[in-house]
């Protein structure tokens, strides 16, 4: 895997490409993700905010968000 985002990144310097040529596409693939994530319901929205935050902090939301 690693040996692969190497070569990509070569790929898109030799392309001259920058950060901000991207930032639609990388928009659109986390907006994707993120439906597919609410669209699970709450088990996976709150199995996603655990894994970004841990059990502690999606507590403290979870208790604050009503």
């Amino acid at each position: 895997m690693a040996e692969s985002m190497k070569e990509l990144v070569a790929l898109a310097h030799r392309h001259n490409l920058k950060p901000e040529d991207l930032d639609d596409s990388v928009h659109d693939a986390a907006s994707s993700y993120a439906s597919t994530i609410n669209n699970a319901g709450l088990e996976g929205q709150i199995a996603f905010l655990v894994e970004q935050w841990g059990v502690e902090e999606t507590r403290k939301f979870l208790a604050d968000e009503r």
